[in-house]
């Protein structure tokens, strides 16, 4: 399915789909670029977050607190990027008009 359909980049966001992606790349089978979320604080053994943080390109971590946590079970820093998990609030910055809400409300 992922050379019919072309797919350019794997990402992972499971534990199933992390070590079953490593064991496909590393057998030669998965030539596209795969990427790991981590969206929990690791339970994963630091020896496999090493191997799989060396295997994909790059691990997205959903806060600083988790790409910390991942550094010090072994994972490479180098390949690690921090995207933060939700809304910067103070970059929302249309207000919204009282008539609009109380639209809403009804």
């Amino acid at each position: 399915m992922i050379a019919r359909e072309r797919v350019d980049v794997i990402n992972s966001h499971d534990t199933r789909d992390r070590r079953a992606l490593t064991w496909l790349r590393w057998r030669g089978r998965l030539p596209q670029a795969f990427v790991v979320t981590r969206r929990t604080m690791p339970l994963t053994s630091p020896v496999e977050l090493l191997a799989v943080g060396l295997t994909a390109e790059r691990t997205i971590a959903v806060s600083g607190a988790v790409a910390r946590a991942l550094r010090r079970r072994w994972h490479p820093g180098a390949r690690l990027s921090v995207v933060p998990n939700g809304i910067a609030l103070e970059r929302v910055d249309a207000a919204v008009p009282a008539a609009a809400l109380q639209e809403a409300r009804t």
